[in-house]
């Protein structure tokens, strides 16, 4: 299992606030290089939301792909579905501790090329704090670094600078690439 059924319906709820999951706007030209690099066909976006990702792609030119989403708080979407490119863009800070495991090994599971994945290092937007419980998982970001490379099985390929001021307040996006080992 990787979302516990109270924190399901607190995704939910925030998924109603058109500010909420708007992160992967700003990575959108990164994700197009990414997946010009590996000629990706396919493209996972593991948290999905509201599916901005795909529409800004789409906006700036980049099309012919097929897009699986993926958010629990969707259940239309379906489950993951293997990709070329993996995207998992500012979702595993929000992540409970105890589901973590669990969802590295979803991403892992699904990652046919290459995995973009991005953790929101800064503070909680004071609107989400209340609901989310500052950030699950981000009080613990080193764990989260040794999870991703020792339970996911893959290596780091390389790591882009925080883009400042991020999602949040004040806060920079780490983002990861990481291949499949």
């Amino acid at each position: 299992m990787t979302i516990s059924a109270e924190c399901l319906e607190q995704k939910k709820q925030l998924h109603q606030d058109p500010g909420y999951g708007v992160s992967s706007l700003q990575y959108a030209p990164l994700v197009i290089q990414a997946a010009d690099q590996i000629n990706a066909k396919s493209i996972s976006d593991y948290g999905a939301g509201k599916c901005n990702l795909q529409k800004k792609m789409n906006e700036l030119g980049r099309s012919n792909f097929q897009y699986y989403p993926y958010d629990p708080a969707f259940p239309e979407y379906g489950d993951p579905q293997a990709a070329d490119l993996v995207c998992c863009i500012d979702v595993l800070e929000h992540i409970e501790p105890d589901h973590l495991e669990a969802v590295l090994k979803d991403l892992e599971r699904i990652t046919l090329n290459i995995g973009f994945l991005t953790i929101q290092t800064g503070p909680a937007h004071p609107a989400f704090i209340v609901a989310e419980q500052v950030q699950l998982a981000v009080d613990d970001t080193p764990h989260i670094g040794v999870d991703i490379t020792q339970v996911a099985e893959t290596h780091l390929v390389g790591a882009i600078p925080a883009i400042p001021g991020g999602e949040g307040v004040g806060g920079g996006v780490e983002p990861l690439a990481v291949g499949v080992g």
